[in-house]
């Protein structure tokens, strides 16, 4: 009886530890792993055609999009990166924006 109990125990510490915290997503981070080869750190750099996202107009609506779906050389990253990564990434690439 007192295994069952003890066993019990374990296992809804491990539920409790695993489940029921929502995991932070960075878009720092994403952008860092998966966006600087060609944008560049500071959003800039322009390799291989990329847009240079310090100028960038566009919404964060229509960044999410660009994101998911792709545009010109662009990638979609929608069957690589969650739909809250790439919100989380489309966030951050505002921070990189010159334009107020």
């Amino acid at each position: 009886m007192k295994k069952i109990g003890f066993a019990a125990i374990i296992i809804m510490l491990i539920v409790l530890a695993c489940g029921g915290k929502e995991k932070i997503v960075d878009g720092k981070t994403i952008y860092k792993k998966n966006c600087v080869i060609c944008h560049g750190a500071k959003g800039n750099m322009g390799a291989n055609g990329a847009y240079n996202l310090t100028i960038s107009e566009l919404s964060l609506q229509e960044r999410v999009h660009v994101i998911t779906n792709g545009r010109k050389a662009m990638a979609p990253y929608k069957n690589i990166l969650t739909k809250e990564q790439i919100a989380a990434v489309a966030a951050y690439t505002e921070s990189l924006s010159e334009v107020e």
